[in-house]
């Protein structure tokens, strides 16, 4: 008979299975997890708390407006 470490089990609270999903990033349309970090803005837009994403998606949904000089 052979006895296994616990230490070593896989623990279903601690290790699970699946990730708590909480919803999508409106930008780069993958997943986002509970424990990774992002924001949530009006009309249930959630991005990734990523300079990527953020400034991706306000330029697709942003208006430009005047020239840059600099």
């Amino acid at each position: 008979m052979q006895i296994e470490n616990p230490m070593v089990l896989r623990n279903p609270v601690l290790d699970p299975d699946e990730p708590d999903l909480i919803g999508k990033c409106e930008d780069c349309g993958c997943d986002i997890v509970a424990h990774e970090e992002a924001l949530l803005f009006e009309n249930d837009v959630l991005l990734h708390e990523d300079f990527a994403c953020l400034a991706n998606y306000m330029r697709k949904h942003a208006v430009k407006v005047g020239e840059s000089k600099c």
